[in-house]
């Protein structure tokens, strides 16, 4: 009996690797780590830390084992040194975001991936929002510790007072 082709595609969807998608084919493992050219695929995130993480495909359900790591690694908010990770579900290693998606055909036989819908998208849906376009939280904190002005920093304190209100226009 042969076994339907289950790759499953590990994607960073924030951080240093960012927009980096690996692919692994079911019953196949693969070693993140640093880079050592060899049996260890390197990413960003871990070029200043010791140990690995593996991935297995294990008929489409991908199963981590960190235990070797030296970043902290957390599946949906929660530290952790093994699991599985489910489509939708998120895990963070160190300061980068990972998923896993499990491409599914649609009508037309072509493959899409299922957890196509982010968590931007989520979030948004839930608020009642547009979905936000190239939203990156990185972004909303990019410049805490940049050094600003007293102008500057009067003028995003009085924002939303009543002395900083646009008028409604209909």
């Amino acid at each position: 009996m042969n076994t339907p082709d289950l790759t499953i595609i590990l994607e960073c969807i924030d951080g240093k690797d960012d927009h980096l998608k690996i692919e692994i084919e079911t019953g196949s493992s693969i070693v993140l780590g640093k880079d050592d050219g060899e049996s260890t695929r390197g990413i960003l995130e871990l070029n200043d830390c010791t140990g690995e993480i593996i991935f297995t495909n294990k008929e489409g359900l991908m199963h981590f084992d960190a235990s070797g790591c030296g970043a902290a690694v957390k599946l949906n908010g929660n530290p952790a040194v093994t699991g599985n990770l489910r489509p939708n579900d998120l895990l963070k290693i160190g300061n980068s975001i990972w998923r896993s998606v499990v491409p599914a055909a649609d009508a037309k036989g072509s493959f899409s991936p299922v957890g196509k819908k982010t968590i931007h998208s989520r979030f948004s849906s839930i608020m009642g929002l547009e979905e936000l376009k190239d939203f990156k939280l990185k972004h909303i904190f990019s410049n805490v510790f940049k050094k600003h002005s007293l102008a500057d920093m009067e003028e995003q304190l009085v924002t939303g007072t009543s002395k900083n209100i646009p008028a409604i226009t209909y």
